[in-house]
């Protein structure tokens, strides 16, 4: 088996790991808990995997360094999703510090767990920037809304988020703790740039995390711009509950 180089140069000999599980954590109602990771065996971590459920995620912490920002829908990174990204970070013993925070916003505890998938492929990291102490590791996962809102028949929400650093951005995603199918996207807006059409509705399924089709933003943000995203919810009697959204990295 030929040895996988992580992006310090250091050699993963053999790789025994496919994946990092955490410690399942359950969650009252209204309440955030930690999914925290025990490493015990070092690698490079690909994807943060998390199964789908009414809740959303307010930080993805390494070490002292949070990959998010503002509160993501976990649809972003459930099982089916296109649009997660990969970290390309160097997972180690010594970090001793690996979790993601979810918060429940269904009426019942849950219990719930994460994964992380084992390296990519040598080489598929080399393009990506990272920190000056781990070259080639992804300092930004995505940069998510204010916060969720549950949206009443005809009901609208104006999103903002916050770009606290620079970061190419790749996709919007839209998530809601049901599904997208009365949802739509009446603005977003980066700056005085409009990227929906004025006036128009446009279906949040479009901006969905497992749509193959959903448009890729291609711009690069700052912490001088203002991001808004305003969802109505189209459907003439019943509501839409935790819907959230975010910008992923490029």
């Amino acid at each position: 088996m030929k040895d996988i180089i992580d992006p310090a140069g250091k050699p993963f000999r053999h790789q025994k790991l496919v994946a990092w599980g955490s410690a399942a954590a359950t969650i009252a109602s209204g309440a955030s808990g930690n999914l925290s990771f025990n490493v015990s065996e070092e690698g490079i971590g690909g994807r943060i995997v998390l199964p789908e459920g009414d809740y959303v995620l307010t930080d993805i912490k390494h070490g002292s360094r949070s990959l998010i920002s503002g509160v993501v829908p976990s649809d972003l990174f459930a099982q089916h999703s296109l649009c997660n990204p990969r970290m390309f970070r160097v997972i180690e013993k010594a970090d001793g510090l690996f979790y993601v925070t979810a918060k429940n916003t269904s009426a019942a505890a849950m219990t719930i767990s994460a994964g992380i998938t084992s390296p990519p492929l040598p080489g598929e990291h080399d393009d990506y920037d990272g920190d000056a102490s781990r070259p080639g590791t992804r300092e930004v996962l995505a940069a998510g809304c204010d916060a969720e809102a549950d949206l009443a028949a005809g009901a609208s929400n104006q999103f903002t988020i916050d770009i606290n650093e620079v970061m190419d951005a790749a996709y919007l995603v839209v998530g809601s703790a049901t599904n997208l199918d009365t949802l739509v996207v009446t603005e977003l807006k980066v700056g005085n740039r409009e990227f929906i059409d004025s006036g128009s509705e446009v279906p949040a399924s479009l901006f969905a995390a497992d749509n193959p089709d959903n448009p890729l933003l291609a711009v690069s943000l700052s912490p001088t711009d203002d991001v808004v995203i305003t969802v109505k919810n189209n459907h003439a009697a019943n509501q839409v509950d935790s819907v959230a959204c975010c910008i992923t990295t490029g």
